[in-house]
């Protein structure tokens, strides 16, 4: 008997992560995403790090780590723009601010972030 590789292991947690996004992906939501990226006017990303490459699109996209110019950027939307706010929990309190800020002038809102737990879901929950 042969015990798995390091890289094996990580080779396999790896697939079983990407598995599950892929059983938890709502097919409705990913098209709606899709529709709305390929007709903006404007595509802004919000992030900590790490979404440089969202700039290589064929897209008017603009990208943004400062909270300030992030929230200009909100303020002097429009409608038919977008922004990507890409958050680990989702629940940070600038990435809260944004998302609200979005809303203001009717933009559109795309969060990439994990999913809600169950006890998340309950409108008791904050």
């Amino acid at each position: 008997m042969t015990t798995p590789s390091a890289t094996a292991i990580k080779f396999f947690s790896a697939l079983a992560g990407l598995q599950r996004v892929r059983d938890q992906l709502n097919l409705t939501t990913i098209r709606k995403a899709m529709t709305a990226l390929s007709q903006a006017h404007r595509v802004t990303f919000f992030s900590l790090g790490a979404s440089n490459k969202f700039l290589r699109f064929n897209l008017p996209v603009v990208l943004s780590e400062d909270i300030v110019i992030q929230r200009m950027s909100c303020i002097n939307s429009r409608p038919d723009d977008v922004f990507v706010l890409i958050s680990h929990t989702g629940r940070t309190k600038n990435m809260v601010e944004l998302a609200r800020l979005v809303g203001v002038n009717g933009s559109t809102l795309i969060a990439v972030t994990l999913p809600l737990r169950r006890w998340q879901r309950s409108p008791h929950w904050r």
